[in-house]
């Protein structure tokens, strides 16, 4: 799996420049896992659940694995959103 890395802001004013190249990431590496590197991230806000969220169906409509590095401020989001339980499913 090529990993598809966040860098270590991930709010409402990246949300649409990571869905793009998430997206971008997706068409290229067509066929394999998802692997989502977010253990850089430092600041992050619902917007970034959402995309995980988008992209564990994307991936999973694909019958494809998604795998999530999470950093210690991710983790917490996820924690906080809920799906605490979804995110650790996912880790390698």
């Amino acid at each position: 799996m090529t990993p598809f890395s966040l860098g270590p802001a991930c709010t409402l004013s990246q949300a649409e420049a990571i869905h793009a190249a998430l997206s971008e990431h997706l068409l290229d590496h067509a066929g394999e896992g998802l692997l989502v590197d977010a253990s850089a991230v430092e600041e992050a806000d619902i917007s970034l659940v959402q995309i995980l969220v988008s992209a564990g169906r994307t991936a999973a409509s694909r019958h494809l694995a998604m795998t999530l590095e999470p950093s210690p401020a991710v983790t917490a989001l996820l924690a906080r959103a809920g799906l605490g339980d979804w995110a650790a499913s996912l880790r390698a």
